[in-house]
């Protein structure tokens, strides 16, 4: 019963975390709606990090999904998120689905929609 209350509230908080993202308007939900800010303060949330990891090796996966011509080509889950701490570190203000792209473009996929800092 505990472990249905842990998914319900991840459920409700990336409901809630929904976002709508640039000019081709793509609509975000979950970990990916959330400010770097918010991540890098999450960090030491070890529920809320395993929630946002799965978003971010569920994203790389999607991509993957659609683009099988080009593929990101992830080493392990640790070094996304190390990506993704770095990416949030040098641009707070973004989201982290904009770290998420720029992740993809580093792993040789297309350039991300929002120039970012390395």
């Amino acid at each position: 019963m505990r472990i249905a209350g842990v998914l319900l509230l991840c459920l409700v908080v990336s409901f809630a975390d929904a976002q709508q993202l640039g000019a081709d308007n793509v609509w975000v939900m979950g970990s990916g709606a959330i400010t770097c800010g918010k991540w890098l303060e999450q960090r030491d949330n070890r529920t809320l990090r395993a929630q946002h990891t799965q978003w971010l090796l569920g994203y790389v996966t999607a991509y993957n999904w659609s683009h099988t011509s080009r593929q990101a080509q992830l080493q392990d889950g640790q070094s996304a998120l190390a990506f993704l701490d770095r990416y949030c570190s040098n641009n707070p203000l973004h989201s982290v689905v904009a770290g998420a792209a720029a992740l993809i473009e580093e792993l040789g996929g297309p350039k991300a929609m929002q120039p970012w800092r390395k």
